[in-house]
């Protein structure tokens, strides 16, 4: 799918204040993408209630990933994101993008609707294998794009912009 467990490059670029981010698959280091309308057809966004099955293999794997944060002492309650949870998974073939958000609550109110993040992982359906995509960790607003061909693969690549948490990001 887009994103290989074993072969994941993310170049990173900055336009204006969003980061453009390309996660190629299959055949790293290629510039020039197109569209691919063939693919999409077998690229699917999952949930709870479409594959039931999948959806909880994955949220097992991600357990860890899943745990809320602890307050630690001095820390400011906007750092302390104690809701976590599996807030895109795409799939297609037996690789999922998964997308983990995280809040300071589960219920958004006037005061932490702004403070929110997502994290990026490769999971392989098969082995169970995930992986953290690089410089995915911190992905604010972040935003689907579009699928892409990078290579001469059949297998869709995933491209999306998010603000940087920091200018480290």
């Amino acid at each position: 799918m887009l994103v290989r467990s074993v072969r994941t490059r993310v170049p990173v670029s900055f336009p204006l204040l969003f980061l453009g981010m390309m996660i190629p698959l299959l055949v790293p280091g290629l510039s020039s993408a197109t569209e691919t309308e063939s693919d999409a057809s077998t690229f699917r966004w999952i949930h709870s209630a479409s594959d039931p099955q999948i959806w909880e293999q994955i949220l097992t794997s991600f357990n860890d990933e899943l745990v809320p944060d602890e307050a630690q002492q001095g820390q400011s309650e906007l750092d302390v994101y104690r809701y976590k949870y599996l807030q895109k998974v795409g799939v297609v073939n037996h690789s999922a993008l998964v997308i983990v958000g995280h809040r300071p609550a589960k219920e958004v109110s006037k005061a932490n609707e702004w403070d929110e993040y997502s994290s990026a992982f490769n999971f392989d359906l098969v082995t169970s294998k995930k992986s953290s995509i690089e410089h995915a960790g911190g992905l604010w607003k972040w935003k689907f794009i579009k699928l892409a061909k990078f290579g001469p693969s059949s297998i869709p690549d995933v491209t999306f912009n998010y603000l940087a948490l920091d200018e480290n990001s």
